[in-house]
């Protein structure tokens, strides 16, 4: 007889080592997003400067300012084509009126 295993008792065993190992990947493998070096590369930190805030509102007038002012020499312009556009209103709704 024989103490050799067999070619399936091999491929069982063999089966068994690798469905182990796999167990044991799963259970040590960590998500990514939950790992601190992660939560902290996403959150910024808290700049109290005055310095840092001086900068951070001249960066929001040379955004916000250009554009008020676009808007405030459009207006004048904006209310001359309201105004024209009503007079071809009231132009046009008597005409249109049954008698």
């Amino acid at each position: 007889m024989s103490s050799a295993p067999t070619t399936t008792e091999n491929y069982t065993a063999i089966k068994e080592v690798f469905e182990k190992a796999e167990e044991y990947v799963k259970n040590l493998t960590v998500s990514v997003t939950s790992t601190s070096s992660y939560v902290r590369s996403k959150t910024s930190a808290d700049d109290d400067r005055e310095s840092s805030r001086y900068v951070g509102v001249m960066g929001i007038l040379m955004v916000v300012v250009p554009f008020a002012v676009i808007l405030v020499l459009d207006i004048p312009r904006l209310v001359s084509a309201l105004q024209s556009y009503d007079n071809v209103l009231n132009r046009r709704l008597p005409a249109t009126r049954p008698r």
